[in-house]
């Protein structure tokens, strides 16, 4: 064991009578998407992430081990997760400050372990994360522990001793830091834009309508641009790949998506054939021409010089009204 490299936190300790419990857990990892435990009664929407700066996130790697004299025995890597959060047991992707779950371990052990993790400070300068092991059938804590740690530092922290054999059982953990990118602007004007049997989705749920479209420049030098508009409650909503003038950055162009925030309300279009942009994340720029609700949703495409836009819009509301 290297020392120099790890951290070993002592907590409470045990009997070997209460070591080793009746198995009356099933596997039921309830950490959520990115760590966070879901509200059953919260209304879900998708979140929007726009980063203009790069974003510290954590993984990290929980097991059971048994710390012998010569080593340390994995005992479980983590009990199986549910097939949603599409991670292996015991592995924790993406978590930001505030991340926290709750999950059993060494089930599959006879053990009634309940482990709870919360990231409560992840910069620079390393991480504290809170870690605590509960008795799933008495309630009992038997540790908890703030673990400040270095990128990389493995952290123990023992919750019980068995009498005979000398047996010590512990939480490992092995952190890694990682790095969302900074939310780029795409370099350059594309000729063509192309969205092929698109659908747009309000809140992750609401279908509003189907559209697809193609719109092609001639001018690549920044001067005219293709620009998707959409209509509805919000009035009339225009995006671009590019910063245009009366534009904020709302959302993202990756991959088949373009996803953006508005009023509280998150939109998703979806190509099903292709991606919106060439590979990568981009930027989504969007301006509320007009703040008139419509009744009908609906979506559709434009070319137009920047300098030109507003007027172009104006004889799309003006026939929009006409109907």
């Amino acid at each position: 064991m290297k020392k120099n490299i790890r951290l070993i936190v002592l907590a409470a300790v045990m009997s070997g009578s209460m070591l080793w419990l009746p198995r009356s857990v099933n596997a039921q990892g309830i950490s959520g998407i990115g760590g966070r435990l879901k509200d059953p009664n919260a209304v879900y929407k998708p979140e929007v992430l726009i980063n203009r700066e790069p974003i510290p996130t954590l993984d990290f790697k929980m097991e059971l081990v048994e710390i012998l004299p010569g080593g340390i025995n994995v005992l479980s890597p983590g009990d199986p997760r549910p097939s949603w959060l599409d991670l292996p047991p015991g592995y924790h992707s993406g978590w930001r400050v505030g991340a926290h779950g709750l999950e059993s371990i060494g089930s599959s052990l006879g053990l009634n372990l309940m482990v709870g993790t919360e990231l409560l400070q992840l910069d620079l300068n390393g991480i504290v994360l809170e870690l605590t092991v509960n008795d799933y059938k008495t309630k009992a804590v038997l540790a908890s522990q703030k673990l400040p740690l270095r990128n990389y530092q493995e952290a123990f922290v023992e919750f019980a001793t068995a009498a005979a054999g000398n047996k010590r059982l512990a939480i490992r953990i092995l952190p890694s830091i990682k790095y969302i990118p900074p939310l780029p602007d795409y370099p350059s004007p594309l000729q063509v834009l192309r969205i092929r049997d698109g659908l747009l989705v309000l809140n992750s749920k609401e279908l509003l309508c189907r559209a697809g479209l193609v719109n092609s420049i001639d001018d690549l030098s920044g001067k005219e641009l293709q620009f998707l508009y959409i209509t509805g409650r919000a009035g009339l909503l225009v995006i671009s790949y590019r910063p245009f003038p009366g534009a904020s950055l709302q959302g993202y162009f990756q991959d088949r998506k373009l996803m953006f925030k508005w009023n509280d309300d998150v939109y998703e279009l979806l190509s099903q054939e292709g991606p919106i942009l060439p590979e990568g994340k981009w930027a989504a720029y969007v301006w509320q021409a007009d703040s008139t609700p419509l009744e009908k949703p609906g979506m559709g495409g434009i070319s137009s010089s920047i300098d030109r836009l507003t007027a172009v819009i104006n004889r799309i509301l003006q026939r929009l009204q006409q109907k």
